[in-house]
């Protein structure tokens, strides 16, 4: 009889501890491998526009599923003593990126809602104020991130791995002193490193929405 009850408890124990293990690898060891540039890379295209980018690279071996990337930029005391004003002024979603794949955006003020581009009317001075909505010539991220001294982009992504369903979310913030004259690198080592701009550019060098 005691034999049987040890065996049944030592049955149980194995199993919650197999159950456990299980878990564990699921949750934390299969998580997605997502990085987020330390910097913005800032440079003109060949129209002669800027770009100011930050890029989000899926470092892992598997793909990862429902990315969901929001910039969001806090103001402290601009719009009252005291008090951070939060505003969401990009927000993305990328329905799988393969291994070893990124991705980089341009951001600028037609992105931000229509509630953020009232606050910021109110305090910008009227040459930056008509640019908010200018598809032609908008507030770029490096120019916002000017718009008062205590200004700073938080980048968050959300992701799933595709083999355990583990979610990930990553986290970088950004000041002014964060942008860095030039564009991302193409090697696969090297993705967060920033290049000086290239004399001559191509047609792929121009494109600022994905990169390889």
């Amino acid at each position: 009889m005691t034999a049987a009850i040890v065996g049944i408890a030592a049955g149980l124990l194995t199993g919650v501890l197999s159950s456990t293990l299980v878990w564990w690898l699921l949750a934390h060891g299969f998580r997605p491998n997502v990085q987020i540039s330390p910097q913005l890379a800032r440079f003109t295209n060949r129209s002669g526009q800027t770009r100011c980018q930050p890029r989000v690279w899926n470092r892992g071996r598997r793909p990862i599923y429902d990315l969901h990337v929001v910039a969001r930029m806090a103001v402290g005391g601009m719009f009252r003593e005291g008090v951070t004003e939060w505003m969401t002024v990009f927000d993305r979603y990328i329905p799988v990126l393969n291994p070893g794949v990124s991705r980089r955006w341009s951001v600028n003020s037609t992105d931000i809602p229509d509630q953020g581009i009232i606050k910021l009317t109110r305090f910008l001075p009227d040459d930056q104020g008509i640019r908010l909505r200018d598809e032609e010539n908008p507030l770029y991220l490096d120019e916002l991130l000017h718009v008062h001294p205590d200004t700073r982009l938080s980048l968050s992504v959300s992701c799933v791995d595709s083999f355990s369903g583990a979610r990930s979310v990553v986290v970088q913030s950004y000041r002014a002193d964060d942008i860095v004259q030039g564009r991302f690198a193409s090697g696969p080592d090297d993705m967060f490193t920033i290049e000086p701009e290239p004399t001559r550019l191509t047609a792929q060098d121009d494109d600022d929405s994905e990169a390889p």
